[in-house]
């Protein structure tokens, strides 16, 4: 409890942290608000209830104020989600019970926007929807009781207003929120002042290594020239990453400040559903810019550090393309440039078009290059297709008649780190990894890329590929309709995974498609539910676990017997950067996803086993 009260004024950001670490500072000062309103409150609370003959009334006030102080007492030693719940379902049991007692006249409105507002804040924008249906529920069955006249209320609000507890409280809330805002101001401030200390010690820092470096240089003269062009490249270096992260803050914030922004109005007004649904668009469209922007983090570090694998498998490209052809139209038409013309030329028939490498990898590199073609096209066209080059080998380009590349740029277009135009006056949004990681999966494919541009008439960027020309016996109609759950027999799978958000979000997508799912929170369990349901046809296990690794259970559903040895397993992970699909594979799983996990990914992944 000691520790409680003292972090509470001297709690310092740390910047390696994440974000559950400014999570549990938010907790402490909310638990430090409900606790000192609250002793009052409740002490006052439980006196008049007692002389009302409202003996359950008082009950409820005690024990939900007796958890609080629980939740304090041993916040150390609790989870952070278990805390965090337990305190959430307080405020959301007390707007209840006020909604019984005082109807809709009373606070619970109020609390149950604090509700929704806390809810979204630590467990996110689902979570916060759900809230929404847990407030709507009671809402419903009360008032209908209150029309039907089940219930009603009895009690005079204005005479509680004249009684000790409501003015004791008021006082104690004005008092303690202005408190509250003092914090954070103070909170702020001083993590300010911390940062700005960091920056101007690593400034210190930097300024000592250049000036070592100088000495160095001069002491060295016999190897002037080397030394010299090392410290050309350096500085380059050095200026490439500080605008690369100049621009990466940016690139982070700008979508932020979206996400951030529209929350903040969502919560603080009640508009019309259609405009909530315009506001919930952007924050969803924001929201997978910066996810995006994040997988090109990781993709570059996973380049970096030379942990790419492919995943080869066959498809059509015929129909890959077409796919594209539809977003991107949808894609200049969002973005207000219908007048631009988009074209696709196919090299092969469908059925010469069965191809075999990494397909995920590979519409990276597509989307990659047609992104840049209609961002940085006004006027004119986009066109992208293929050709037979010769024979082993396709040629893909994707061409368009854009704003083009200075001819001194060229040569760097290729790199990590650059963009066309490295300053802030840029009028497009973007990392400047998109051409480096897609070069990078070319190579890593088996082929090479290269452009050509002039400046103010567009540029074509060309990479092959190599082309075994294996025709697929499947048609075409079989091959689409392959990944397809629906209109199938009822399937039993069962699910082990141990967030509990993750298990309401699978079972709100699986269960309308007929899937029945048995759920398991440890690897122990999920084994046991595997051998006592012979039912099971498929088997989704994450792969972190609380008491085990997941592919320690695969291993053993595989040694179980011949039988369950049929049963697929499709593996699932939220680490982008640990080579879990290929460990998933050794493992014995059939298939693997990562997270967040794409709704029409999974989908297809199951139809593939069914």
């Amino acid at each position: 409890m000691n520790s409680f009260f003292k972090s509470l004024l001297s709690y310092k950001i740390d910047p390696l942290e994440d974000y559950e670490s400014v999570l549990r500072q938010v907790l402490k000062w909310i638990l430090m608000v409900l606790l000192i309103v609250g002793l009052p409150t409740v002490a006052m609370g439980v006196t008049e209830a007692i002389k009302l003959g409202q003996t359950g009334v008082a009950f409820i006030y005690v024990l939900l104020y007796t958890v609080l102080v629980l939740v304090a007492v041993f916040q150390r030693r609790l989870k952070f989600k278990l805390s965090t719940a337990f305190v959430l379902l307080c405020i959301y049991l007390f707007a209840v019970h006020n909604l019984v007692i005082y109807g809709f006249s009373g606070a619970s409105i109020p609390i149950f926007l604090v509700f929704f507002l806390l809810i979204t804040v630590f467990f996110g924008l689902k979570a916060g929807l759900w809230s929404l249906l847990a407030a709507i529920i009671p809402m419903a069955v009360v008032g209908y009781l209150m029309v039907q006249g089940v219930i009603s209320v009895k009690i005079n609000l204005l005479e509680i207003s004249k009684l000790p507890v409501s003015w004791l409280t008021a006082a104690s809330v004005a008092f303690l929120l202005g408190s509250l805002v003092v914090i954070v101001f103070s909170f702020i401030q001083n993590n300010l002042f911390h940062s700005v200390r960091i920056a101007n010690n690593q400034a210190d820092e930097l300024r000592k290594v250049n000036e070592s470096l100088k000495q160095e240089i001069q002491k060295k003269e016999a190897i002037q020239k080397n030394l010299e062009a090392a410290k050309e490249k350096a500085e380059e270096s050095g200026r490439l990453k500080s605008a690369f992260l100049a621009n990466m803050s940016h690139e982070i914030r700008t979508p932020m400040n979206g996400i951030i922004g529209f929350s903040q109005i969502l919560q603080e007004n009640d508009y019309p559903r259609d405009q909530q649904n315009e506001y919930l668009d952007i924050i969803h469209s924001r929201t997978q810019h910066l996810l995006h922007i994040i997988n090109d983090l990781v993709d570059v570090s996973k380049i970096e550090a030379n942990q790419l694998t492919l995943n080869v498998q066959h498809f059509y490209l015929n129909d890959l393309m077409q796919e594209l052809y539809s977003v991107f139209s949808n894609e200049l038409t969002n973005r207000g440039k219908d007048h631009i013309q988009l074209k696709l030329h196919l090299g092969l028939n469908d059925e010469e078009s069965y191809f075999e490498s990494d397909f995920n990898r590979f519409r990276q590199v597509m989307d990659n290059l047609l992104k840049n073609a209609v961002k940085f096209t006004e006027e004119g066209t986009v066109e992208f297709g293929y050709e037979s080059q010769y024979e082993g080998s396709l040629l893909f380009y994707v061409k368009d008649s854009g704003v083009g590349i200075p001819n001194e740029q060229q040569k760097h277009i290729f790199e990590r780190f650059r963009q066309v135009g490295d300053s802030t006056a840029r009028t497009q949004e973007g990392t400047g990894l998109g051409l480096a990681i897609s070069k990078n999966l070319v190579e890593l494919l088996g082929g090479e890329m290269w452009l050509k541009s002039k400046e103010g008439e567009g540029s074509v960027f060309y990479f092959t590929l190599p082309y075994e020309g294996k025709p697929s016996k499947q048609s075409g109609k079989e091959k689409d309709s392959e990944g397809d759950i629906s209109n199938k027999e009822e399937k039993t799978l069962l699910l082990i995974e141990d967030d509990p958000t993750s298990r309401d979000y699978m079972k709100a997508l699986l269960e309308p498609h007929g899937l029945n799912l048995i759920t398991c929170e440890t690897g122990e369990e999920g084994y046991e539910a595997f051998i006592n349901h012979p039912e099971i046809e498929l088997v989704l296990m994450d792969i972190k676990l609380p008491d085990t690794n997941g592919l320690e259970v695969a291993r053993k559903i595989r040694a179980s017997s011949d039988k369950n040895r049929e049963v697929p397993i499709i593996a699932q992970t939220a680490y982008a950067m640990s080579g879990d699909d290929k460990k998933s594979m050794e493992a014995g799983c059939n298939d693997y996803i990562s997270k967040p996990v794409d709704k029409d990914e999974l989908l297809e992944k199951i139809g593939k086993f069914f």
